[in-house]
């Protein structure tokens, strides 16, 4: 499964489509010749759009709707020069025609997507909550991240959610870096069973999970059979190989052995 890539504004882009938007056409309070009070704007090409609270010229408070052709955004909050600047939520929909993204007419393929939290410069920056789903009631969770940002990536502590069937079942936890996560803990949950990894991750090819890889140690319980077994050692692409150490557990808190510590060459390929 691979993620598919979403076009998004750079800083420059957004400041050069406002220059490309010079002749606007505006509705409401004026004060000096200016926009001052409640009122909406709207773009030449007919693409933007913003309703609000003006100050002296500029919208300090409103909602924005922008259509980017393959994309559309509606962002509610505080402005400055006319981007989302301080706390704001935008609600995205995406189009897609076999991965790449293209014309609503074209699509085949629809993604829906809510941010809430902080925005620096038209940016996400800070803290915030990102939530992509399935359907266009934006009720079908498919991913959830929260934590922090920044210039859309996430970038700092953060705990990223994939769902299945309204249930979540990967969790990745720890410290992101311009959207990767190489270290922290990955939590995978089953039906009858939960695996907690802590340490080294990594991206395998064009698969969207970060796999355990390099040295950690793996919890895995099975509650209902009792069972609780504890690993540590080097892992590859998910795989404990090489030298390792292996414990069974009577508790969930593993602190009570049915073995003595066992230490091994393991390879689970």
């Amino acid at each position: 499964m691979t993620k598919k890539e979403k076009t998004k504004l750079t800083i420059k882009e957004y400041v050069e489509l406002l220059e490309e938007e010079v002749i606007h056409t505006y509705f409401g309070e004026v004060k000096n010749g200016k926009p001052h009070g409640i009122g909406e704007l709207k773009g030449h090409s007919g693409n933007i759009k913003w309703i609000g609270r003006f100050k002296n010229g500029n919208l300090s408070k409103g909602t924005e709707y922008f259509d980017a052709g393959d994309n559309k955004r509606e962002y509610k909050g505080t402005f400055k020069n006319f981007q989302a600047h301080g706390y704001g939520t935008a609600k995205y929909v995406y189009y897609f025609f076999n991965g790449e993204q293209c014309h609503p007419r074209q699509a085949n393929q629809r993604d829906y997507e809510i941010y809430k939290g902080y925005w620096k410069n038209g940016l996400r920056n800070g803290k915030g909550t990102q939530i992509q789903y399935a359907d266009a009631k934006y009720s079908k969770v498919s991913e959830k991240y929260t934590g922090y940002f920044r210039d859309e990536d996430y970038h700092g502590q953060g705990e990223l959610i994939y769902y299945e069937n309204k249930k979540w079942e990967k969790k990745w936890i720890g410290k992101f870096n311009q959207g990767e996560l190489s270290k922290g803990t990955f939590i995978q949950k089953y039906k009858d069973e939960i695996f907690e990894y802590t340490g080294e991750l990594a991206n395998m090819h064009s698969d969207i999970y970060r796999t355990p890889h390099g040295k950690g140690t793996m919890k895995h319980s099975m509650p209902k059979m009792k069972a609780y077994h504890l690993s540590k050692g080097i892992w590859k692409k998910g795989f404990l190989e090489g030298k390792g150490q292996s414990t069974c557990f009577k508790n969930k808190n593993f602190t009570n052995s049915l073995l003595n510590k066992i230490e091994q060459t393991i390879c689970l390929h």
